[in-house]
């Protein structure tokens, strides 16, 4: 059988061609809108475009916002009368005053404010003195102001004390020491140096006030010891009129005058108290209760001389007269008590029956005690016998002795320094020491009042200002500035710059105080030539 061609399929429709020819006109479409799209990006030029170059195509031009308002019109003018022409009227400026009242205060940098504190005797500028630059190891102190209560003109100031918590405040207490006039009434008043015309707080009393102390804890808290032997606490935040606390004249009170109140820490169960030393030879711990006072005596004081025969032929002590205390700035069980009979006792709150030491400071009545601010190792005492003495813990021989020539009324230490103290005597002078400049007399000594009208009683640095109050018998308290030569800081060594101000000045005073102290026990030194004989 013959073969037959058998019939050839249709070839399958070729789709290659036909999509890449779509693909190729669907390109060509895409670049048409490429191209039609970056015309459209295209800025248009204007015709009056300038042509830059480079760098002026680079350069940045900020943008700032000014003040300046641009709706004040220039150049305005006005017309004057006085030199018959037309005079340029100044810019009024972009502030808008939304409110203006004209008042009486002013800046303190003006020149017509201090011109005004010179006047009124309170200029700042007062506080440095240049004279000091050409003086060699010698101060002044500047009169500031004046602190007077027209009803206690005829009493002393007693005491005073500044306030712990506000550097400007302090106590001045009213009573009298000229025994043979006793003035009636006393009074205690808080003065601020802000307003030396009238005290803030005002508390009368009807005995005079001889010593006063604020608590360190709560500042309205203040304690008075008066005349006639009581004590009473005030609370100043609540009323001036009345105490808070007052010792019950029949038992609870000193038999004579209380010379010095000391408030101490509270105890554990948060009571606050406070001792007194009086005349009488007791030193009473007072305790606040709820409404009165619970006291014990912690110690009689007594003379360690011979016992004398009292009337029924028995063996009677002497009593001490206490005239001051001051306790131990950290320890506060520890304290001393100075004597009308010139003697310092070492005592602890624990013993009721023995001294811790015994001082033979002074030949006359001791009038204060005070501790070194920075140095709590270091006290100084004065008396009625002229002299200042400084002393170390634990050494029966005074280190410095000065003799100042008049009853010495008080002396203090300053917070700033741990070679300065103040003293004052009856004479009306000041003297200020700084042992590190001169170890045999004051670099300054000034009358502050009237040698034939005034004696001083009183003196106390502030704790913050570079002043001192001095306080006399006429019921006037004086505030006075201290030169640049009182109060000059110490400079550390190259190096150890990293050492603060109170480093330094511990440090001054150890090297001070090497070159005043005598060894303990003195040892022979060797004997060379006995040493080579015995060889």
């Amino acid at each position: 059988m013959p073969p037959t061609n058998a019939p050839k399929k249709p070839p399958p429709a070729n789709t290659a061609k036909p999509a890449k020819k779509a693909q190729r006109t669907s390109k060509s479409e895409e670049d048409e809108l490429m191209e039609e799209w970056k015309r459209s990006r295209q800025l248009l030029k204007p015709k009056d475009q300038l042509d830059l170059c480079d760098a002026e195509l680079k350069e940045i031009v900020p943008r700032i916002l000014l003040s300046t308002n641009l709706q004040y019109p220039d150049c305005l003018v006005q017309f004057d009368y006085a030199s018959g022409g037309f005079i340029p009227i100044p810019s009024p400026g972009n502030v808008v005053i939304v409110l203006e009242q004209k008042g009486t205060f002013m800046h303190k940098d003006t020149d017509e404010a201090r011109k005004q504190m010179i006047a009124q005797g309170i200029d700042r500028t007062y506080w440095e003195d240049p004279a000091d630059e050409f003086r060699e190891e010698e101060g002044t102190l500047l009169p500031l102001w004046k602190f007077t209560y027209d009803k206690t003109k005829k009493n002393t100031v007693t005491d005073f004390c500044w306030n712990p918590h506000y550097y400007d405040l302090f106590a001045v207490c009213f009573g009298f020491l000229d025994f043979m006039k006793p003035v009636p009434g006393g009074a205690i008043c808080f003065f601020t140096i802000k307003n030396p015309s009238f005290p803030d707080y005002i508390c009368m009393t009807e005995s005079g006030v001889m010593c006063v102390d604020i608590h360190t804890k709560y500042p309205y808290m203040v304690v008075i010891g008066l005349y006639d032997g009581n004590v009473m606490v005030y609370n100043i935040q609540a009323t001036c009129k009345e105490p808070a606390f007052k010792s019950n004249s029949v038992t609870q009170k000193h038999s004579s005058i209380v010379w010095e109140v000391k408030w101490a820490p509270d105890l554990p169960d948060g009571e606050m108290n406070f001792f007194s030393v009086s005349c009488d030879g007791k030193v009473n711990h007072w305790v606040l209760m709820q409404n009165e006072f619970a006291v014990t005596t912690i110690i009689n004081l007594y003379l360690e001389t011979q016992q004398v025969r009292g009337p029924d032929g028995t063996l009677v002590k002497k009593k001490a007269c206490a005239s001051c205390v001051k306790f131990h700035p950290n320890n506060p069980n520890i304290y001393l008590v100075g004597t009308e009979e010139g003697l310092i006792y070492k005592c602890s709150t624990a013993y009721s029956s023995a001294y811790l030491l015994t001082y033979k400071a002074h030949h006359m009545p001791i009038y204060r005690i005070d501790y070194n601010k920075l140095n709590s190792d270091i006290f100084a005492s004065c008396s009625g016998d002229w002299r200042v003495k400084i002393w170390e813990d634990n050494r029966l021989e005074p280190l410095f002795v000065f003799d100042l020539g008049a009853s010495v009324g008080d002396v203090n230490w300053a917070p700033y320094s741990s070679t300065v103290l103040g003293a004052i005597t009856s004479k009306g002078k000041a003297y200020i020491f700084d042992l590190n400049v001169n170890k045999y007399k004051p670099i300054c000594v000034q009358a502050i009042v009237s040698r034939k009208k005034y004696k001083l009683t009183r003196i106390a640095f502030n704790h913050k200002l570079p002043i001192i109050i001095c306080g006399d018998d006429k019921g006037c308290v004086t505030v006075l500035k201290l030169s640049p030569n009182l109060r000059i800081p110490c400079k550390p060594p190259k190096k150890q710059q990293h050492l603060d101000q109170n480093t330094l000045q511990l440090m001054k005073l150890d090297k001070l105080l090497s070159l005043v102290r005598e060894p303990n026990t003195l040892s022979v030194p060797p004997d060379p030539a006995g040493s080579v004989a015995e060889s």
